[in-house]
């Protein structure tokens, strides 16, 4: 008798990697191909390493996109919730660090939805969602936080503001992965990735398009740096 599949409601987060096409069409005796393999392997590593999170996060890679996830029990207090989506946010988090280490900028979504995942397939409104937010609303090399997760982000001041995320200019929230670095260590963090974005702006030519993205990661950086950082962990 064939398994009974069913959706269940869960943190769900949709994180593509940019500029794989070109990486693939330029790839020398499969440079790419090792950095590519070395970053996705990084964030199944992070999910099965619990000094990085306390609970195991679901993870799945099929070509340059990566899916997080992990279920939200309906029978889970308020608290347990919270621990949940903070878990699947910092994965994230540090998998955009990784991945920008390596000189790969990352773009996603993370919502609350229902979301099935096997060892061959990932389904559901959840993924959909998610995906909708990389793909249509991100735009900059940024995760864009769903006001569906917002309630489940504990507030770290008297203002209503929420750790781990900021508001840009144009409104969106997103991910502020920064702020998952001990406080003492941010600036150090932020100078080396502007150093970071200098090298990929050059190796980037006459792209506008793709250095456009890459100056918003450097305005997201410098931020930080201008003393405009209001919530810390």
């Amino acid at each position: 008798m064939a398994e009974a599949l069913k959706t269940k409601k869960s943190i769900v987060a949709f994180v593509d990697l940019l500029g794989t096409s070109q990486a693939i069409k330029n790839d020398e005796n499969d440079v790419n191909l090792h950095t590519m393999n070395y970053i996705l392997q990084t964030a199944f590593d992070m999910c099965e390493d619990t000094s990085v999170c306390k609970t195991k996060v679901n993870v799945k890679a099929f070509s340059d996109n990566i899916v997080f996830s992990m279920e939200l029990p309906e029978d889970n207090d308020e608290t347990e919730r919270m621990a949940i989506v903070h878990n699947v946010m910092e994965i994230c988090a540090f998998f955009q660090i990784a991945a920008f280490e390596m000189g790969i900028s990352t773009r996603g979504g993370i919502t609350v939805g229902d979301f099935f995942c096997n060892d061959i397939f990932v389904w559901g409104k959840g993924l959909l969602r998610a995906y909708n937010l990389e793909n249509k609303v991100a735009i900059y090399p940024r995760i864009v936080v769903d006001e569906s997760i917002l309630p489940l982000i504990p507030e770290c001041d008297n203002a209503g503001s929420k750790h781990h995320v900021m508001t840009d200019f144009d409104g969106i929230v997103f991910l502020d992965y920064v702020s998952f670095f001990p406080i003492k260590t941010r600036d150090e963090y932020r100078k080396r990735a502007l150093d970071t974005v200098d090298v990929i702006i050059r190796t980037l030519g006459s792209d506008e398009r793709a250095i456009q993205k890459v100056k918003w990661i450097a305005s997201y950086l410098e931020r930080g740096l201008s003393g405009e950082e209001k919530c810390s962990r």
